[in-house]
């Protein structure tokens, strides 16, 4: 006990400041490892999300391809029934 008190005394300032460096760089490892283990949550969220939106963007695209083969259904029946009233009104 003696010895500690005496190796405080001699390099006391240089002790402590190797001690709170020591504190210092043990709390911003837990820090960090908490830091990454949120990230990595949130990470595994987003990538839940990205899966989901592209999910939702293949059924819009399958939405809008079958709205599209309509519109042209209806595009053409409606240049058939024009082409027969121009036939009807010839006659």
């Amino acid at each position: 006990m003696e010895e500690i008190i005496e190796i405080v005394g001699k390099w006391g300032g240089l002790v402590i400041m190797a001690g709170l460096f020591v504190w210092v760089f043990i709390q911003d490892r837990n820090k960090n490892s908490k830091l990454l283990e949120e990230l990595s949550k949130t990470n595994a969220d987003n990538s839940r999300a990205i899966e989901a939106l592209v999910e939702s963007n293949k059924n819009i695209a399958t939405s809008l391809e079958i709205i599209k083969g309509s519109l042209v259904d209806l595009s053409d029946k409606a240049d058939r029934n024009y082409e027969e009233i121009l036939k009807q009104d010839k006659k």
